[in-house]
């Protein structure tokens, strides 16, 4: 990891496009298309929020998202910072996710640190991804409330 990406302009922007659409998939409960950004035995770990691992698990996150926030939770995605790992079709990424509440004139409810391995079987998709809640917003941590509407055996603790 240097000061400078070596990561070429066109697979940042190959990424740039999976993370966009991760974010409006997730808001706007498209699990069909938000669960084929992930590979298929992709791990998601939400720290508190609990564990999941698969496609089948991952796709149920968006409704919860949706039941959660009513359709007002927008989630962004800033800071990205991409580095090779050795493997020319792996890549690492750091990012900072915001989530904001539009019934509540856009109030910050959640911030997270991610950390994903990424990878390119036949395109960019996301196969690891740990997400580390950031302090503590004026707007509560909203999303640490998914937990007790989680099925069980989705989450794996």
């Amino acid at each position: 990891m240097g000061c400078i990406s070596t990561v070429d302009l066109q697979t940042k922007m190959d990424i740039q496009e999976l993370l966009s659409r991760f974010c409006h998939f997730l808001d706007h409960n498209n699990a069909t298309e938000w669960a084929r950004l992930f590979t298929a035995d992709c791990r998601l770990d939400c720290g508190s929020m609990g564990r999941f691992d698969g496609r089948a698990a991952i796709s149920a996150i968006p409704a919860l998202v949706q039941a959660k926030g009513s359709g007002t939770l927008r989630h962004h995605l800033s800071n990205v910072m991409l580095d090779r790992t050795g493997n020319a079709r792996e890549l690492e990424m750091h990012a900072y996710c915001l989530v904001t509440d539009w019934s509540r004139q856009g109030a910050m409810v959640a911030c997270f640190d991610f950390h994903a391995r990424l990878q390119n079987r036949c395109h960019w998709q996301v196969a690891e991804l740990s997400m580390n809640p950031v302090g503590a917003c004026d707007g509560g941590h909203v999303d640490m409330a998914l937990t007790d509407k989680i099925a069980p055996g989705m989450m794996l603790n």
